[in-house]
């Protein structure tokens, strides 16, 4: 699918239904956004608009790292963008020229449609460079609330730590780290790339722009610290639990330990007296049963003594 506006010298904006409208009036600017096309609109690239084959080589096949190429007469954008709703990533291809934009993605980009919604009812002239560069900033706000949203869920899970079973714990500890990890990915070299425009000094279209780039530079740096810190979170909730799950462990071991070190004695005397031989006099004697039974439980309560007196127990 191919949607096109363009600004018409009388300071109005326009939705075009196909290429050929633009050969019939001089526009100031146009936009074309390519949404999942197919291999006849593809071909456009080439054939319309002379994009480098590698630029297009890279709409193509994703998934491309966040990135700009500098061609003779246009630049070549990268960058990712992410739906909130199902926290995952598409990849968002920019050309960029003096009088024209062309934006290619394979998937549904919700910052797009409603760039594009946003443009049809303004009264107000925006420039070309104006529109994706208010692109980035909207897909770079967007990754706020999928981080807001990893952080809560870290911080329920840091909640009902208690509650939970081991394998309920670290099965969500996983799949928040796999978020992030992913987020990582695609926060990382935004950053770079928003890095390497704000220090390129052959970059005109940034010359009146900085303090927007700088800004945005800012947000991909809070968001490279907030994953950053929610990685290190989750480590620490994962070794805390584990590690309270060990003490636990050792609790209980060490109480069997105990039990199992109290009847060994006991064991002991009840296997002599238990032996079938017939000379035995302690079997004979009238109050041998009680004299051992009290003797047991005399030998308990000394070790009991000793192990508290060591702090064992």
């Amino acid at each position: 699918m191919i949607r096109i506006i363009a600004y018409k010298e009388d300071n109005s904006y326009v939705k075009l239904n196909s290429l050929e409208d633009l050969n019939s009036n001089s526009y100031e600017w146009y936009w074309i956004d390519f949404c999942n096309p197919d291999e006849s609109e593809i071909e456009l690239l080439k054939s319309k608009f002379n994009f480098h084959p590698l630029s297009i080589e890279d709409c193509i096949y994703d998934f491309q790292r966040p990135k700009l190429d500098v061609y003779d007469d246009y630049n070549f954008f990268v960058f990712h963008a992410v739906d909130n709703e199902n926290a995952k990533f598409s990849e968002v291809n920019i050309f960029v020229r003096e009088r024209s934009l062309v934006t290619f993605h394979k998937s549904l980009c919700q910052q797009i449609d409603n760039l594009i919604e946003k443009i049809l009812v303004s009264k107000n002239k925006i420039e070309i460079h104006n529109i994706w560069f208010e692109l980035l900033d909207t897909i770079v706000d967007n990754y706020f609330p999928v981080m807001y949203r990893i952080e809560d869920c870290i911080n329920e899970l840091e909640v009902n730590i208690n509650k939970s079973n081991i394998e309920t714990i670290l099965s969500e500890l996983f799949k928040i780290r796999s978020e992030l990890a992913t987020l990582r990915r695609s926060i990382l070299p935004m950053r770079e790339l928003l890095y390497k425009v704000l220090n390129d000094r052959t970059l005109e279209f940034k010359n009146n722009k900085v303090e927007y780039f700088r800004d945005i530079h800012d947000h991909l740096v809070a968001l490279t610290e907030m994953v950053e810190g929610s990685r290190e979170f989750t480590s620490d909730i994962r070794d805390n639990y584990l590690s309270m799950n060990s003490f636990r462990m050792n609790s209980i071991m060490k109480t069997l330990t105990i039990i199992t070190t109290l009847f060994m004695p006991l064991s002991f005397i009840a296997g002599i007296y238990g032996m079938n031989f017939i000379n035995m006099p302690e079997l004979s004697f009238k109050y041998g049963y009680f004299i051992l039974i009290g003797f047991m439980m005399l030998v308990v309560i000394i070790m009991i003594s000793w192990f508290k007196r060591k702090k064992w127990i």
